[in-house]
């Protein structure tokens, strides 16, 4: 669309020197978040405003009720202050004789077993609609071994990996507006295919179970690999260089075995 503010028209994406210059598309990169171009929250809002409530209207309830609330039957007091004052002073009071009379209590109850039992669940669903992780007790137990680590992470790596193709597409077309303005401004003639971009998961697993099979795993393979699946490696080569100096280090240190050709020494 043309803008009447300017003479030229259209105006140029980006100016270099008294030049102007154009990509010959609009300027503009989408990261989507997922086909719909929306926002996670609305496949799950409604579950979460589900949960809020049910804790809002369970703490206004507990904040409301008595505790124990007395029923009167013929009392022969003049006020219910009075009563109470004789309650908590003498821990008795005077009713009539006639039939029925006494004192009853009655005391409220809140569903407490059916609030928890509806709030789990929405938390659940919550963390199903999500493809979040869920790091509850019952679910990872006491020693969770690596394959249920791994399940436990399977909707989150899954979303994760959806997310990581659309940013890749979206980064590629980033470089194709970098590499056109280099080859402009800078003369440098860069082909945005040539540049890829890493990302970098990682999840939580029982490093006990991965150092144990990997010590078991030595001599079966190679001792490169071993290293390179070892938790604590940082560095491959590093760590393979450490291994190297230690071992020369550890046979300079030996006693010589007997055997060797020992120089004549003069008298």
């Amino acid at each position: 669309m043309l803008d009447v503010n300017y003479d030229v028209n259209p105006q140029s994406h980006f100016l270099y020197g008294d030049n102007g210059y154009g990509w010959g598309k609009v300027p503009f990169v989408e990261f989507k978040n997922n086909e719909e171009s929306v926002s996670d929250l609305i496949f799950y809002k409604q579950l979460i405003d589900g949960f809020e409530l049910i804790l809002s209207d369970t703490s206004n309830t507990l904040e409301d009720i008595t505790s124990l609330i007395y029923v009167l039957k013929g009392y022969e007091g003049t006020s219910l202050e009075s009563f109470m004052t004789n309650l908590k002073k003498y821990k008795a009071i005077s009713v009539s004789d006639e039939p029925g009379s006494g004192v009853d209590t009655v005391q409220a109850d809140i569903p407490i077993a059916a609030v928890d039992s509806q709030t789990k669940r929405l938390a659940e669903l919550i963390y199903e609609a999500g493809e979040g992780v869920n790091f509850d007790a019952d679910k990872l137990g006491n020693n969770p071994s690596g394959v249920s680590l791994k399940f436990l992470y399977t909707s989150l790596d899954m979303k994760a990996s959806i997310l990581q193709r659309k940013f890749s597409k979206s980064l590629k077309t980033l470089m194709w507006f970098v590499s056109e303005y280099l080859s402009i401004a800078e003369n440098m003639q860069l082909d945005y295919k040539d540049y890829g971009f890493t990302f970098n998961k990682s999840l939580i697993t029982n490093e006990t179970e991965t150092i144990s099979n990997v010590v078991k795993s030595k001599g079966v393979i190679s001792d490169e690999t071993v290293i390179a699946n070892h938790p604590w490696t940082d560095d491959v080569q590093e760590e393979l260089d450490r291994v190297k100096k230690q071992e020369e280090e550890f046979d300079a240190k030996q006693e010589p075995l007997g055997g060797e050709e020992i120089e004549p020494t003069g008298n």
